[in-house]
């Protein structure tokens, strides 16, 4: 069953911010500069870039430092969220570096990575502008020189999440694998983000895992028909890897958090638990996956 609320026909994003370095930095400038969109950030002092000086054409603002770690964690501390863009799966240099002063300073970041298959980038770009209320986008990501085919990456997403309308079609749809209906519609509250689709059984969720695609999963552990929480993890897992499960049961049995993290779980909540709790492991799912490491070392 479809239900919950989905997410909004357009978003508006008042105002993109960079930090002018060749690659992701310039593609999601000229973006904005082409769509009409307000665009700045800082810059290194001297206006300093790996091809020598940053073109005029960016109205960005030269930090008191030459490095660029100072310019760095100014445009992710100003904005509203921050989006980094990479071709290679894993965080590396200054992308990594941008994730950690998210971390550091609270602020929310999206990693959106052009080797994760099967990935709406627009659309989760989207859910995470909405979830966030991000007015002012800080968007980050590699050198052209370390990724050449980034800033195509990037263009195309933006192009794609800020300018034009999303059909449902391509609404995100997580499944929720639950046998009381009354937790089921507190899941459809929780995720307005989401459309969400139900299912009662190992089974029914995983014929419709096969029918559609979900960006997250969230399963109980003991539920009605054949198998648990634990073989459905296993079997979800083994037929779409790339699909984040989590687990939230009230039960109490022993080890069953280790166990649920081994069948491949990416997060283990117990019931009864704050609606926060939830969006805080579904945010950690979707937006860095693979990312554990980003934070502050």
């Amino acid at each position: 069953m479809n239900r919950g609320i989905v997410m909004e026909e357009q978003v508006h994003v008042e105002k993109i911010m960079s930090g002018g370095q060749t690659g992701a930095d310039r593609a999601a400038l000229d973006f904005a500069i082409v769509h009409v969109i307000p665009h700045g950030g800082w810059c290194p002092r001297g206006r300093k870039c790996e091809d020598g000086v940053i073109p005029p054409r960016f109205g960005l603002r030269e930090t008191p430092s030459t490095g660029y770690s100072q310019r760095t964690e100014w445009n992710v501390r100003d904005s509203d969220g921050t989006v980094i863009f990479t071709v290679a799966d894993r965080l590396a240099g200054g992308s990594r570096k941008t994730a950690q002063f998210a971390c550091k300073l609270g602020k929310p970041w999206l990693h959106l990575s052009a080797e994760r298959p099967g990935v709406d980038y627009a659309a989760l770009l989207r859910w995470f502008v909405q979830r966030h209320q991000v007015k002012v986008l800080n968007v980050a990501g590699p050198r052209g020189s370390e990724e050449p085919t980034i800033a195509k990456f990037v263009a195309s997403t933006l192009r794609a999440a800020l300018t034009r309308k999303m059909a449902a079609k391509r609404t995100l749809c997580a499944l929720v694998l639950d046998d009381e209906p009354a937790l089921r519609l507190l899941y459809q509250a929780i995720l307005g983000g989401f459309r969400v689709v139900e299912a009662e059984s190992n089974q029914q969720a995983l014929k419709l895992a096969k029918r559609r695609k979900f960006v997250v999963v969230v399963t109980d552990h003991a539920h009605s028909g054949q198998g648990d929480g634990l073989q459905f993890t296993e079997a979800m897992k083994k037929a779409h890897p790339s699909v984040p499960v989590i687990m939230a049961t009230g039960s109490d049995a022993r080890g069953l958090r280790r166990r649920a993290l081994r069948f491949g779980a990416c997060a283990y909540l117990s019931k009864p638990f704050l609606p926060k709790a939830l969006l805080a492991a579904v945010d950690d799912a979707l937006c860095h996956p693979g990312d554990k490491a980003a934070g502050p070392q």
